[in-house]
């Protein structure tokens, strides 16, 4: 009972009390992700840019990387950040420019 009385009061108070049933709030959880992609130089650009959606703890991923291993690599590292199975993976391969000749 004094717990709902806390998450209520925190709601009415504006305070970031709503999120004490859950470890992590959507946000942080999306900048911790962001905070590790960035970290990696190993990663393309497009790697780093790639979009994170967190929704109840649930991590969705869009955009497009540079090839099925840094695709690979990108879902490892949400992954560690949110847990298994809290990951879907929504990345594309950027296709390889026409070589000139």
């Amino acid at each position: 009972m004094r717990m709902k009385s806390l998450l209520l009061w925190g709601f009415l108070l504006g305070s970031p009390t709503v999120y004490a049933e859950t470890p992590r709030n959507d946000l942080q959880l999306t900048a911790d992700i962001r905070r590790s992609l960035i970290k990696d130089k190993s990663l393309s650009m497009e790697a780093h840019n790639v979009q994170i959606l967190s929704e109840h703890g649930m991590v969705t991923l869009k955009g497009s990387v540079a090839n099925e291993t840094e695709r690979d690599h990108v879902t490892q590292i949400a992954t560690t950040i949110a847990g298994p199975n809290n990951v879907k993976a929504e990345l594309s391969v950027k296709a390889p420019s026409p070589k000139k000749e």
